[in-house]
């Protein structure tokens, strides 16, 4: 998958809690992308940074230069998250999904491509279910549809 260049509702189970948080310096911020925090407040994730996730963006916001009103400085703005609940994402797994990785940690490399392999990548959450069919052990599915319970006030502490 690619970052988001629109916004894309994502699908939620059960209740969210959602928070407010401020907008880094020429930020766009498209409903469902992966954020994580940045200098000046919030950012697009991008791999390698291994910052803090904080929620999926709840509201579209343009915090860009030139942007009216907000004009891209640091803060002009902010937006609404989901920053506790249950995700169904789509989540790549190199070795092939398979029943036993419920509670594997699910990362981001940016606002809207996810992973469990362990890096520098921004940590997201647990799976708690595979909603794909695996297929066998001879075609194994690498990219499938999963619930991903994420916290962010617990995300610092998942254990990789």
């Amino acid at each position: 998958m690619a970052d988001l260049t629109m916004n894309s509702d994502r699908e939620y189970r059960g209740e969210t809690t959602k928070g407010r948080a401020s907008v880094g310096a020429n930020v766009r911020v498209f409903v469902g992308q992966a954020m994580m925090a940045g200098s000046g407040g919030i950012v697009n994730v991008t791999t390698g940074s291994g910052n803090d996730f904080v929620g999926f963006a709840a509201e579209s916001v343009d915090n860009r230069t030139n942007a009216v009103p907000h004009g891209g400085a640091a803060g002009a703005t902010s937006a609404n998250l989901h920053v506790e609940g249950t995700v169904k994402l789509m989540v790549n797994h190199a070795s092939g999904w398979g029943h036993d990785d419920v509670g594997l940690t699910v990362h981001a490399t940016d606002g809207n491509t996810f992973t469990t392999t362990v890096s520098t990548h921004v940590k997201v959450g647990k799976v708690i279910n595979v909603l794909t069919n695996l297929g066998g052990e001879d075609d194994p599915v690498t990219d499938a549809e999963v619930l991903v319970y994420f916290n962010t006030a617990l995300t610092a502490l998942l254990i990789v």
